[in-house]
């Protein structure tokens, strides 16, 4: 699988992009010969190690004071966390009326508009590459580490005082009708 990724990493792919080809190729070659134990190792390695990595490697790298010393770059932060409730929230709103309650919805929302992984992928490539102002990527990254600290609280908060639903057994059975008589 490393050499999928040095082979599309070679060719000139995105290495995200790269990583997520070597994974479909793998998933193929194996054709669910092992698959799953595969993926548990892989799961296991990546959340026991790679993942934390990266976002070590990513907290070292955010440059606070590009957000703090840019007025506008401060100015954005609000903004961004603001859009991220809007672009991720409102469609949890609106795609499960008829499911949930409201008060589960906007619960839905909340948790669905946290951001910091994505964002932190998306802002490294951009500024690598170049197409994005350090002072965006850092409001960006800082509005991303307000949703992962703060939204899942506002989740959970309203969610907390939710009444229980009944519980139902596991496997009713009907009552036989001589039973019933």
């Amino acid at each position: 699988m490393f050499a999928l990724v040095a082979l599309a990493s070679e060719l000139g792919l995105d290495l995200l992009l790269g990583g997520f080809v070597a994974g479909m190729i793998m998933r193929l070659a194996l054709r669910g010969r092992e698959l799953r134990v595969f993926e548990s190792k892989l799961t296991a390695v990546g959340y026991g190690f790679l993942i934390p990595f990266f976002f070590v490697t990513s907290g070292m790298a955010f440059n606070a004071d590009e957000l703090f010393t840019d007025p506008v770059a401060l100015l954005k932060l609000p903004l961004f966390v603001a859009m991220f409730l809007i672009v991720r929230g409102v469609p949890a709103l609106l795609l499960y009326r008829g499911v949930f309650s409201l008060r589960d919805r906007t619960a839905l929302g909340i948790f669905c508009a946290t951001e910091l992984p994505l964002v932190v992928a998306i802002t490294t490539l951009a500024l690598d590459g170049g197409k994005m102002h350090p002072s965006t990527a850092a409001a960006l990254v800082g509005a991303a580490i307000i949703s992962t600290l703060v939204f899942p609280l506002l989740g959970l908060r309203l969610r907390r005082d939710r009444p229980k639903e009944p519980e139902q057994p596991a496997n009713p059975t009907p009552e036989p009708a001589a039973a019933q008589a």
